[in-house]
């Protein structure tokens, strides 16, 4: 609370300072106060219509709460993609979102394309590198593979998945990645792949 507004106050005293105004409107978006967000953004989205950053905090707040990706929220991420993120971590987020969007409409060739573009972006960014976004892709990944009829190389990103949770002692996503693994043994019909991999035992 005290931090927000300390900082809701510095970027009040410095309405050009881009940075300061996109940090003040993700805390209102982590915090739920959606329509506060909303109202900011639309103010720095006027003043900055070509600035990459400013066209992806766009696409956070359009797709924030929403069980499906928003076609508004695809398209600020598009648009933020063209005029180029600064940071990895912003191509990765931008790609991310197409992909889920993709996938939730059945458009598996480019979904898959969208999610391999995220996880190369990931690791060309990322020099200690992100497990958490790397296991989050991967498992996306693996449900456009899944839905191809792609066993072998759903169940390839799966076991990768599984590794890095494990070794990153990141307990609910290894717990999602089984989760996952026990949905594609269903689906490709070989128990085995809900198997435990002996060696993470």
């Amino acid at each position: 609370q005290e931090y927000f507004r300390q900082l809701s106050a510095e970027a009040a005293a410095n309405p050009q300072d881009m940075a300061l105004q996109l940090q003040v409107v993700d805390l209102l978006r982590r915090g739920g106060a959606i329509q506060k967000a909303k109202y900011q953004m639309g103010q720095l989205i006027e003043q900055n219509p070509d600035s990459a950053a400013v066209n992806l905090e766009m696409a956070a707040l359009n797709s924030s709460g929403k069980s499906s990706v928003p076609k508004e929220a695809v398209a600020y991420a598009e648009k933020a993609l063209a005029l180029g993120p600064e940071k990895a971590h912003q191509a990765v987020f931008a790609l991310e979102l197409i992909g889920r969007h993709q996938l939730e409409r059945g458009q598996l060739e480019q979904a898959e394309r969208s999610m391999s573009e995220a996880l190369a972006a990931l690791a060309a960014g990322s020099g200690s590198g992100d497990s958490r976004a790397e296991i989050e892709l991967l498992i996306l990944r693996n449900q456009v593979y899944r839905r191809q009829h792609n066993y072998s190389a759903a169940y390839q990103d799966l076991q990768q998945a599984l590794t890095l949770a494990h070794k990153s002692d990141i307990e609910a996503l290894e717990n999602r990645v089984r989760q996952e693994l026990d949905i594609l043994a269903k689906h490709a019909k070989q128990p085995t792949m809900a198997a435990p991999i002996e060696h993470l035992k």
